[in-house]
């Protein structure tokens, strides 16, 4: 079992990430290898002394071979996250990708490895619970949303095209902590697969348009004929930073969302995607939130004006009524963004319900026997 956790410039929410694995639980069968992918190469001793802090004070760290990827220049992030999985994984091998502020449930390794394993999938997806967010130094969170219930005796499922992603029933596969693979010809060759649609796009820069590898990796583990499952249980829970947010423009930090999701519009629309009618409820979910943001385009200084201009000459979404109703969301995205709104709105209502970071963990089913730190 490799579980690769990348991270960039988020060591203070990381050390709670490492600490929910430290209490997972785990599988007997298997090797147990935790690969930290650092993507910042100014992390690097902040990193080191992190992983020496855990294993010194945590027993749970001994189970674990641990594997610090430092990277000595900033790669693009899905470079990062796959590469650290084809430069560690063995053949065969159950691999989970997890995000550096999101924490793991205690059922959420050993559940995914069974249901993955006994139904001899390439890729399994999985739920996850939302509404963490870290404040200030990270050692404070605030937590929205119901309690993560553990799923006893539920069984993996074969996930049809047309339930991967969508409004009702999908899957959230863009998101990564939904993702756990095992590491079979199957899956590299839909990986390959998932960069080629990627690079059909050759007019976006190498990052912008391989954001959306984890929206398409499940997509193209069914294209390539692989087996894709789904486990209807929640396995991780979500976090952000508040400052992270609040900072970034339209509360996304890196990229604009609306614009990955025209851009993955056009994926869908070509060939071999745009053949499947059963991939509408994707195409919907993705014209929905390109129509959501679609104002943000011309403000977001993310979003060069060249690279816009020719993705909109490149990609059309058939416009309706629907859709241009739609449109006023980024119209008053760009008036809360320019005001000052949304930050000033976010911060009042965490910091109400502001509490430690371990008191969090520890009102969080199993997660409440978390070690606390000498």
């Amino acid at each position: 079992m490799l579980v690769v956790i990348p991270s960039y410039k988020r060591t203070d929410r990381l050390r709670w990430t490492l600490l929910s694995l430290m209490q997972a639980e785990l599988p007997t069968d298997s090797r147990r290898v935790l690969c930290v992918a650092n993507n910042d190469p100014n992390s690097r001793v902040a990193l080191q002394d992190l992983a020496s802090e855990l294993k010194a004070h945590s027993a749970s760290a001994g189970l674990w071979e641990w594997r610090l990827l430092n990277r000595e220049r900033t790669l693009p992030p899905i470079e990062n996250w796959y590469s650290a999985i084809t430069e560690m994984a063995e053949e065969n091998e159950v691999v989970f990708l997890h995000g550096d502020d999101d924490l793991f449930l205690p059922w959420g390794l050993i559940d995914r490895h069974r249901a993955i394993v006994s139904s001899n999938a390439d890729m399994l997806l999985s739920d996850s619970a939302h509404g963490l967010w870290f404040l200030s130094d990270g050692n404070t969170v605030s937590w929205w949303g119901p309690l993560p219930v553990r799923q006893h005796e539920m069984r993996a499922e074969p996930v049809a095209w047309g339930d991967i992603s969508g409004d009702l029933h999908g899957w959230g596969p863009a998101f990564m902590g939904n993702h756990c693979y095992r590491y079979t010809s199957i899956f590299r060759e839909a990986l390959a697969t998932s960069f080629g649609w990627c690079h059909k796009q050759s007019w976006l820069d190498w990052n912008t348009r391989t954001l959306m590898l984890t929206y398409y990796l499940p997509f193209a583990i069914r294209q390539v004929k692989g087996n894709l499952y789904g486990l209807r249980e929640t396995c991780v829970i979500r976090g952000r930073g508040l400052e992270e947010i609040a900072s970034a423009p339209f509360g996304v930090p890196g990229w604009n969302s609306g614009f990955l999701s025209l851009c993955a519009y056009g994926v869908f629309t070509t060939d071999p995607l745009g053949t499947y009618k059963e991939l509408d409820p994707a195409r919907r979910e993705l014209a929905n939130m390109a129509a959501d943001w679609f104002f943000t385009f011309f403000v977001d200084k993310r979003v060069p004006a060249s690279m816009r201009n020719e993705t909109l000459r490149r990609i059309h979404i058939p416009l309706s009524l629907r859709l241009l109703f739609r449109m006023r969301h980024g119209v008053g995205s760009a008036l809360r963004e320019r005001l000052g709104f949304r930050n000033i709105l976010l911060r009042n209502t965490l910091y109400e319900e502001a509490q430690p970071a371990m008191q969090c963990l520890e009102s969080i089913g199993r997660l409440g026997c978390c070690e606390k730190l000498a």
